[in-house]
């Protein structure tokens, strides 16, 4: 699976635990570094070494963050009888299959029950094939199975057991700051700063849609389409302090 991964799935009533949205376990970030410079003996020599080599700053910020916690589920579909759609999890059926593979009970699509349907292709997810095309399929083919009935909760996907994708970017600044005595001014400082956000323009991924029901749309395990909107940006300015 590109950019996630499923954690093994726990027993009985203990998948109903997980880790927490907000369970971040590795976050590192970059310090400042501002140089002193050189010097010299010779006050001609040690403007121009102060002019060139001193009041430089450069910072950045490099962010390194693994990625949240999520629930695979099968919001839509009622597998559990309890009277929600919205808070059902799938069971794992084969997990040498496919990772972005399912099969649905035909009783959630107008079928009869204990037979099996290729969730993917029932949503227009094959090319050339219209949406809502019934194909059987044999469950332990699948990596998902939505199944029909309670005596399958002890199956269930752990909670908060998909460890989404990681997250970083390199951010980079540099500064210098310009005595205004050597422009002929009393006192005072021009500072000139140079802003690199995202300079890798690295290709962080969003979270990643879960929903085995709709599998097959641009909604799952898609991180071209989940792609962040953060990109390398250039930000240039000058400041002026008497």
């Amino acid at each position: 699976m590109e950019g996630g991964r499923l954690l093994p799935p726990l027993i009985f009533l203990k998948n109903a635990w997980g880790n927490s949205a907000w369970d971040y376990r590795t976050t590192l970030r970059s310090p400042m570094f501002g140089p002193k410079g050189f010097h010299s003996g010779n006050a001609f020599a040690n403007d121009a070494l102060g002019a060139l080599t001193r009041h430089w700053t450069l910072s950045g910020i490099e962010r390194f963050q693994s990625g949240p916690y999520s629930t695979i589920n099968v919001s839509g579909f009622d597998t559990n009888t309890d009277g929600s759609t919205a808070n059902d999890r799938p069971i794992i059926s084969n997990p040498t299959a496919p990772f972005q593979s399912a099969a649905v009970d035909g009783s959630f699509i107008g079928s009869a029950q204990g037979t099996y349907y290729d969730v993917a292709t029932y949503r227009g997810g094959v090319a050339g094939v219209a949406a809502g095309t019934k194909v059987v399929v044999d469950p332990s083919t699948k990596y998902f199975t939505t199944a029909r009935g309670q005596s399958f909760l002890h199956q269930e996907v752990g909670r908060d057991t998909f460890l989404q994708p990681g997250y970083q970017q390199h951010d980079l600044a540099i500064e210098k700051g310009i005595g205004l005595s050597y422009l002929k001014f009393e006192r005072g400082l021009l500072t000139l700063r140079v802003e690199a956000n995202d300079i890798g323009n690295h290709n962080n991924v969003a979270p990643l849609g879960v929903n085995i029901a709709t599998l097959g749309t641009s909604a799952n395990f898609n991180p071209v389409i989940s792609r962040t909107v953060s990109a390398r940006s250039l930000v240039l300015w000058a400041k002026i302090k008497f």
